[in-house]
Formats: structure tokens, C-alpha cells, sequence
């Protein structure tokens, strides 16, 4: 998907298969993300203090680079347009 305004254009159907699509990727993006986790929590709970900070920085950066809060944002974004095109 290409931004926003793709949306205004694209039909019914086409919203539906581009959710589904993004569905798809977030979908894998958390199973990424839940098999960091599974590393990562362990190392979390024998992290003294300090190290924290740095813990929860990686953590971030690797939920940012899997772009899960970016394909969320598209998929409200589809979702709504949805939601419009169907109540006409």
C-alpha cells in the first residue's frame, strides 16, 4: 500500500484483500516479535537496574523494526475506510 489517499481509490473488494494482506504481515511480524521475546524476558529478569534502559531500548527497536505499530496504524486506517464505503 502506497499511503492514504490509495485508500479514497481503491473498491470494496480490493480494501478487503489489502487487510488481509496486512493481516498476513502483522500476523508474522508478531510471531517474530513473540520469539524475541521469548529470548529476551529471560535476560530481562536477571538484568541488574542500570541495564534496564538498554534492555527496553532494544526492545523497542526490534518491535519498531518489525514495523508492528506501523501496520496496525494501516490496518485502522483500511478498517475505516471499509467502514465508510459500506455505510455508503
Amino acid at each position: 500500500m502506497s499511503g492514504a489517499g490509495d485508500l479514497l481509490s481503491m473498491s470494496l473488494a480490493d480494501l478487503v484483500e489489502e487487510r488481509k494482506r496486512l493481516d498476513g504481515l502483522l500476523d508474522d511480524a508478531l510471531e517474530q516479535f513473540a520469539r524475541f521475546e521469548e529470548e529476551f524476558n529471560p535476560r530481562m529478569k536477571v538484568a541488574p537496574p542500570d541495564q534496564l534502559p538498554a534492555l527496553m531500548a532494544e526492545r523497542a527497536n526490534v518491535e519498531e523494526l518489525l514495523g508492528i505499530a506501523t501496520l496496525v496504524d494501516q490496518i485502522d486506517l483500511v478498517r475505516l475506510r471499509i467502514d465508510a464505503l459500506k455505510a455508503g
